[in-house]
């Protein structure tokens, strides 16, 4: 055995052989072939790892520096320690492209934040550069893994790097290799977290003098110094901030993945008049579409809907603004900026993971989460997006305003007549047939639209993609997207007898996985 090279790396063998000997002078007899089979499961047959960049510019190292911790730490489980038999084992199973059960079994502290596999490889993932620890542009479990799990056993100086750093590193020295894994090892008050002043319940929040109801949900193993996902709920038109959070489902999700969920408010029901809460977008106040007359659609107008079909629902704080009978939606305050404001205050009052926030809606609420990322403003401070049962309305057919694209899955029903997806890979607008006549972009269109700017290659139509979970909705993606990993970035998800519903107790599950995998 002494002879092979520290790279022949066989199934089963004991730990001692995949740290080449550097405990030969410890005594490994505890580390049967059996115990170290507990730890690296089946490294003859990896399963394939994701693969999902970020997409926003930033490098690890500046979200280490910005203080994203802990992922920009170690610390992967999320339990405030640094072990290599959880955290080490981890990370050196993830380079090994271990996934699922494979990647956590018996590498989870009792005390971990972070126990689905899902959330650990997602962990891993966003180390990204600051995983390479010799710096040679490359994660290799046989070296930058093995580093990290001897620094984690406390070996330093040459036991630390003898026979593990590339011959093409940059970092070769111990005190550069220790310097650069030291960083990975913040300590909890290096997180950069506020002190968390805000709890699960309802509060307000004042945006330019307009008083904003928000409903908080933090999860139940949240902890004020390691960061969370956050996740914006916009309910529907005439909805509450409970729409999300009254759902068993949705809570238990949340709180099994660690995130955070905060479900604003819309304005509107405060108006003189039985008028409802909303989200206001583009053409949703002023009742004019995005493209103007189109020459090549028959008797077309400019309006987002059929004024001779389609009662009045005019906001009173929208006279002045409304161009016609369509406009639907209030007009009491920027809800773009409201959000940009809200999410910054999030950050201000709980330990928040700034590169994995997250917005969704349903129905009025998902029509606004397009805009959200088509708009500047607000387009760079999410990750991805989920619109439920919402389409933007027609002309308004652009791309998001994010460098590289921002992911999204797009949930709808094709028995909705409220908000109507169109056929599959029918790319013209859609018509409301519940007795009124809104016209809105059609599904197909949007999600190309947005697929494009991932690179994925819409020269061909979507395909089915099997997502691995049981599910009555039929997902549709495309095979090459930029950075695509266990999930597309882009996904068309329809319910064939789906309606104007959310169905969380089944959407919502996809929802988020879709979040865990970007």
């Amino acid at each position: 055995m002494s002879t092979l090279p520290c790279k022949r790396i066989i199934n089963f063998f004991a730990l001692s052989i995949l740290l080449c000997g550097v405990f030969a002078t410890k005594s490994f007899s505890q580390h049967t072939p059996n115990a170290a089979n507990k730890y690296f499961e089946d490294i003859g047959d990896p399963s394939d790892a994701s693969n999902n960049p970020d997409n926003n510019g930033r490098t690890a190292l500046d979200k280490f520096l910005a203080g994203t911790t802990p992922l920009g730490s170690i610390d992967l489980d999320g339990n405030g320690q640094y072990d290599a038999l959880t955290d080490g084992l981890l990370l050196l199973r993830g380079m090994f492209e271990l996934d699922g059960s494979a990647l956590v079994t018996g590498a989870i502290a009792s005390n971990a934040v972070y126990t689905n596999p899902e959330d650990i490889a997602s962990r891993i993932e966003s180390l990204g550069e600051l995983a390479d620890i010799d710096g040679n542009g490359q994660r290799d479990a046989l070296t930058d893994g093995l580093l990290a799990l001897r620094y984690l056993f406390g070996l330093q100086g040459d036991t630390l790097v003898n026979g593990v750093v590339a011959q093409d590193a940059v970092r070769t020295t111990t005190q550069q290799i220790e310097t650069h894994l030291q960083t990975l090892m913040p300590t909890p008050d290096e997180g950069g977290c506020p002190q968390t002043n805000w709890s699960s319940g309802i509060m307000a929040i004042d945006h330019d003098g307009v008083e904003r109801q928000i409903r908080v949900h933090v999860p139940a193993n949240y902890k004020n110094n390691i960061t969370s996902p956050l996740v914006i709920g916009f309910h529907g038109w005439g909805g509450d901030q409970d729409e999300f959070l009254n759902n068993e489902v949705v809570r238990n999700e949340l709180d099994k993945h660690n995130y955070i969920m905060i479900s604003p408010l819309g304005l509107g029901s405060e108006e003189p008049g039985a008028f409802y809460s909303s989200w206001s977008f583009r053409g949703s106040t002023t009742g004019l579409d995005g493209d103007g007359i189109n020459t090549l659609v028959v008797n077309d107008s400019d309006k987002i809907c059929d004024t001779n079909l389609t009662p009045n629902y005019t906001y009173p704080s929208c006279q002045g603004v409304a161009a016609n009978s369509c406009s639907w939606t209030h007009c009491l305050d920027d809800d773009v900026s409201f959000v940009k404001s809200l999410v910054a205050q999030a950050q201000q009052n709980l330990c928040i993971d700034s590169d994995r926030i997250f917005a969704t809606g349903g129905s009025n609420g998902g029509m606004f989460v397009w805009e959200l990322g088509q708009n500047e403003l607000t387009a760079d401070i999410f990750r991805a997006v989920a619109p439920i049962i919402g389409l933007p309305h027609r002309g308004y057919l652009s791309e998001p305003k994010k460098v590289n694209g921002l992911p999204v899955i797009l949930i709808t029903g094709m028995r909705d007549t409220a908000v109507p997806p169109g056929d599959w890979n029918d790319k013209s607008f859609t018509t409301t047939t519940n007795g009124e006549a809104y016209f809105y972009t059609g599904a197909s269109a949007i999600v190309e639209k947005w697929a494009e700017t991932l690179l994925c290659d819409t020269s061909i139509p979507p395909e089915i993609v099997d997502l691995g979970v049981t599910t009555s909705l039929e997902c549709r993606s495309w095979n090459s997207c930029a950075g695509e990993g266990a999930i597309p970035p882009v996904l068309d998800c329809r319910g064939s007898t789906m309606g104007h519903t959310y169905d969380l107790d089944e959407t919502w599950p996809l929802v988020m996985q879709f979040f865990g995998s970007q």
